[in-house]
């Protein structure tokens, strides 16, 4: 069996969607004759996600290095002076207004995250993951040495891997293949700082150049490096996109209930808020319009963002939050749903496909997608997996829901995708295509 070093910054038991990708390729490519041997970080955060952990083959050999220095100050700072700060004035009642908490706890993180932004704009480039650069390239000289590895493979965000593998492609000579589950120089949203940009656009370039494949998650992704790069050998690039795991569909039912499920999972800011209190005025008036339809269409989040960005923003309309689950629970939750929310703004939108999108799918549980353009509506619409809907147009979202009640009341609100797009989608298979660009590569 063939061995490839996967350098990640993200993995079980860290949870989240940064996290599956990567997991799901662990745990096929065994099956595709690839043992995996992982390094990455052993690492608290705040969303855990242990039902993944289980996933990883006994083939697989991971490795964990302790955080960067910087990782660790961040945490430290984080625990003296917002954690102990506040335990301890509650326990000494200095002052018991739970006003007055929130404010020196929101006043301690603002000047903190200001700190890290000032730094990551001067230095931190491409990302504060950069300081772990080091220590992971020592680690991985041992495991290359050591487990005689053929090939490696690097996966981000965060962008300072590309690095780490630039590097060690350098050091072993051997092959290396670079992932790009998001795109670099064109992340939606990123404010840049003055020489920032240009830096990376530099880097970017030299890891098109140096790396021996690239994979990207979406054809746009594709185009834009391509282009940014002018890199013509477009063998270079394969898309491999996210997917979906037959196995975790197994003995899942969906049973409809007396009420229309709306059910959204995932992460909160500004675009979702306005969208939800689109969405929550669109159902209280079709509550108005029939009155024996009130409070037959629910809303559910779940999320790891404070509840109360829903809760502040949306009154009087209060939506029931169940806050972070694992992805275990969460396929349990699809088929508990009559409806899967997808909110997304035009800067995502026209680039990324949101990875649960492809588990919907597989669902078979209809997708509403609040979204004006790009990529996601029309895979939705090409695919007869959903409905899609301007994110703030009212008229048309109250529309699209009595179209959406019309079919729940007759038995017919299901997604119909075919068998062909289920196929192509599924985990083994896509990682079956990783495993085949391997062996190409290493058999040049």
């Amino acid at each position: 069996m063939r061995k490839v070093l996967i350098i990640t910054y993200f993995f079980p038991p860290v949870g989240g969607g940064a996290v599956i990708r990567t997991a799901k390729f662990v745990k096929y490519l065994p099956k595709f004759g690839w043992q995996p041997v992982v390094l990455t970080v052993d690492q608290k955060l705040s969303i855990q996600d242990n039902e993944l952990t289980k996933e990883i083959p006994p083939e697989a050999i991971i490795i964990r290095t302790p955080p960067s220095p910087f990782t660790k100050f961040r945490s430290y700072l984080v625990q003296k002076f917002i954690i102990k700060k506040s335990k301890a004035s509650q326990k000494k009642e200095i002052d018991p207004s739970p006003q007055n908490k929130k404010s020196f706890t929101k006043w301690l993180i603002s000047r903190l995250s200001t700190f890290e932004y000032l730094m990551a704009r001067l230095f931190f480039i491409p990302d504060q993951q950069i300081f772990w650069r080091g220590q992971a390239v020592k680690y991985a000289k041992k495991l290359i040495e050591e487990h005689q590895i053929d090939l490696i493979y690097t996966t981000c965000p965060p962008h300072s891997l590309h690095k780490i593998g630039q590097k060690l492609k350098k050091y072993a000579r051997l092959p290396w293949v670079t992932d790009f589950r998001d795109v670099w120089t064109d992340t939606p949203g990123k404010k840049w700082g003055p020489w920032e940009k240009q830096v990376e656009l530099r880097l970017e370039k030299e890891v098109v150049n140096k790396a021996d494949a690239i994979i990207c998650a979406t054809e746009p992704c594709k185009e834009y490096l391509s282009r940014r790069t002018n890199y013509s050998d477009e063998k270079k690039f394969t898309v491999i996109r996210n997917g979906f795991d037959l196995e975790d569909f197994q003995e899942q039912k969906y049973i409809k209930k007396d009420y229309i499920n709306i059910t959204f999972f995932g992460g909160i800011d500004r675009p979702h808020i306005e969208s939800f209190q689109v969405l929550l005025q669109a159902i209280e008036n079709i509550g108005a319009e029939k009155p024996e339809l009130k409070d037959k269409i629910r809303v559910n989040v779940f999320s790891s963002a404070d509840p109360n960005l829903l809760r502040r923003e949306n009154e009087p309309h209060a939506i029931p939050y169940s806050g972070f689950i694992s992805h275990k629970q969460s396929l349990k939750e699809y088929f508990n749903s009559d409806l899967l929310l997808l909110i997304l703004d035009d800067r995502f939108a026209q680039n990324s496909y949101p990875g649960k999108m492809f588990e919907y799918m597989a669902s078979k549980r209809p997708i509403l997608a609040l979204v004006n353009q790009g990529i996601v509506k029309d895979f939705i619409e090409n695919n007869n997996i959903g409905f899609t809907c301007p994110r703030l147009d009212f008229e048309k979202m109250r529309a699209v829901l009595r179209v959406i009640v019309e079919k729940w009341q007759k038995n017919e609100l299901m997604a119909r995708p075919s068998d062909d797009i289920i196929s192509s989608h599924r985990r083994d298979a896509l990682t079956k295509k990783l495993a085949e660009l391997f062996n190409k590569i290493v058999s040049k």
